[in-house]
């Protein structure tokens, strides 16, 4: 409940401008470890900008991946991960990832070879 409601206010202070307090419980909420969340505050600073350093947001997909509780979530987070490195121009590492979907035959696997031929 605590996570749930510092989430809200994290969408408050985004709604009102205020990025920075937004982003520090955003972060707060992915170290959290908790498993809905977590991914959805991550969510939030890459659909907002709110981090521009591209190496924290792929320490935070690392993290996320490590506490995913079934296979199905942690690949979804690698496929998430693919796209946004695809977004910030490293298309190699994008694509080394949905390799790796297609290869342990993910039940994203389609979604992954789909995206490879783009």
């Amino acid at each position: 409940i605590i996570i749930s409601e510092k989430y809200v206010q994290a969408e408050l202070y985004l709604a009102a401008n205020n990025k920075d307090l937004s982003k520090e419980i955003l972060e707060e909420i992915i170290l959290s470890n908790n498993k809905f969340y977590s991914t959805l505050a991550l969510n939030t600073i890459i659909e907002k900008n709110l981090i521009l350093d591209d190496e924290k947001v792929i320490k935070y997909f690392e993290l996320l991946e490590k506490s995913a509780s079934t296979s199905d979530q942690k690949d979804l987070i690698i496929l998430k991960k693919a796209l946004f490195n695809i977004k910030k121009n490293d298309v190699k590492a994008g694509e080394n990832l949905l390799k790796k979907l297609i290869n342990k035959n993910s039940v994203l696997k389609s979604l992954a070879q789909e995206l490879l031929k783009k």
